[in-house]
């Protein structure tokens, strides 16, 4: 997959990677886009491999996968 980081919304349905450190390693997890945004505010994310919805994601979080 090919990451893209020009954009300014999101919408249901894309592929978005997330980028986080545990410890001294760069890891990331996948989800797809349950609940969509533009601009400001957050999205609904289903993380792969993950039980519960997170609510809580800013486009500024994540980059955009094609």
């Amino acid at each position: 997959m090919i990451e893209c980081t020009d954009f300014n919304r999101l919408r249901k349905g894309q592929r978005v990677r997330k980028y986080y450190y545990s410890g001294n390693t760069l890891l990331y997890k996948d989800g797809t886009v349950e609940k969509g945004l533009y601009g400001d505010g957050f999205a609904y994310v289903r993380w792969d491999n993950e039980e519960g919805l997170d609510i809580n994601v800013n486009m500024y979080d994540v980059v955009l996968l094609k």
